[in-house]
C-alpha cells in the first residue's frame, strides 16, 4: 500500500514539474575578481635560536643577539605588508570596477 501511494505521488510530482514553464534567461554583467598567488616568503631563522650556550651567558651578546631578531621581524612584517598592499590595491580596483558597472545599469 505504501509503495503504490509512493509511486503515484513520484508520478504526480514528475508530471507538476513538467508542467513549469522556462523562464527567459537574462545576461547580467558580473565583474569577476582575479587575485594572483601570493609570492612565497621563506620566514628568516631568527638569530636567537642560532646563540650558543657560552653566549647566552654574556647578557651583552643576548642584547645583541636581541636586536638582529627583532631587525629580521621588522624586514618581515614589511615584505608581508607590501604583499597586502598590493591586494588592497586589487580590491580597490574591483570596487571601481564594481560601483562603475552598477552606475551603467541604472
Amino acid at each position: 500500500m505504501v509503495r503504490k501511494l509512493f509511486v503515484v505521488f513520484m508520478c504526480l510530482l514528475y508530471v507538476g514539474c513538467s508542467t513549469v514553464k522556462n523562464k527567459d534567461v537574462q545576461l547580467v554583467s558580473v565583474p569577476v575578481m582575479y587575485c594572483p598567488a601570493p609570492e612565497p616568503f621563506v620566514r628568516p631563522p631568527l638569530m636567537i635560536h642560532q646563540m650558543s650556550e657560552t653566549q647566552l651567558s654574556s647578557p651583552g651578546e643576548l642584547a645583541k643577539y636581541y636586536k638582529a631578531t627583532i631587525q629580521q621581524l621588522q624586514g618581515y612584517a614589511q615584505q608581508l605588508e607590501l604583499q597586502l598592499d598590493g591586494y588592497n590595491k586589487i580590491n580597490k580596483e574591483f570596487e571601481n570596477k564594481k560601483d562603475q558597472l552598477f552606475k551603467d545599469t541604472k
